[in-house]
């Protein structure tokens, strides 16, 4: 946000979870998929105790997944929130600068007149055992209210040869 440390606030409502059991193929080390966070609560609600998250947690034996489990954040680890440091695609609007525009959430139902934000295609990478069961689990719920919505997009899955870190980039 612009202002720095943002209240908590509790409980989540309208929660949306799809979990996965996947059984790794033996010559992969990790994983990678993209995803697009999109929200009606942008900037109106940036940085107060009303609020959306998207969060990714992995179930692996693999070494280096964070405590939590959740393994899409931003840059300062802050998971994937209306507050979250790739929020880019908005109309701008005081100290939200928006470099991505707003074009992106023309038709998404996201934009509600000047408001409604997102993040523009983000890549999480993270590592696994190969040919163990993993579980990822997918979640998107509003914290303190049941109102205004929020989505997030996945796509491009893919096994990696390579190890990788627990990250995620645009």
């Amino acid at each position: 946000s612009c202002n720095g440390s943002c209240p908590a606030g509790d409980g989540a409502n309208d929660s949306v979870n799809v979990r996965l059991s996947i059984r790794v193929p033996t010559n992969a080390l990790s994983f990678s998929y993209q995803f697009k966070f999109i929200s009606s609560e942008y900037w109106v609600y940036a940085c107060s105790s009303y609020n959306d998250f998207y969060l990714a947690l992995l179930q692996t034996g693999a070494a280096g997944i964070p405590a939590d489990k959740n393994i899409s954040f931003d840059s300062l680890n802050n998971p994937v929130s209306v507050n979250n440091g790739f929020f880019d695609v908005c109309v701008p609007k005081d100290c939200y600068t928006c470099p991505a525009g707003y074009t992106e959430l023309v038709g998404t139902g996201m934009e509600v007149g000047n408001a409604g934000g997102g993040t523009k295609w983000l890549t999480t990478e993270a590592p696994v055992v190969p040919g163990e069961t993993m579980q990822i689990e997918f979640m998107v719920f509003d914290v303190s209210d049941t109102a205004l919505d929020s989505m997030t997009l996945l796509d491009n899955f893919q096994w990696g040869l390579a190890t990788a870190n627990v990250i995620t980039h645009d």
